[in-house]
């Protein structure tokens, strides 16, 4: 199968190249202990037979990135 790097910009999923220096951010905001945000709201018939690994991130005021370093796996059936 084919792999694409994809990342959030806003509300749009845009194909990203690799380089952490193009990062986008989804939102500006505190975080909370538990926060929550809506990756994907649509149809998902067009999907159907993929395999997604998302990761979650957050840049602090330091600039330094924090990331999860496992993957959610979602399968698509």
């Amino acid at each position: 199968g084919q792999n694409t790097q994809m990342m959030l910009d806003g509300t749009q999923w845009q194909e990203w190249d690799g380089d952490v220096a193009t990062l986008r951010g989804v939102q500006s905001l505190t975080l909370q202990s538990r926060q929550e945000l809506t990756l994907w709201q649509g149809n998902f018939s067009g999907f159907a037979g993929s395999q997604w690994g998302i990761y979650v991130g957050y840049l602090l005021q330091t600039g330094e990135i924090i990331y999860s370093p496992a993957f959610i796996e979602i399968k698509m059936q």
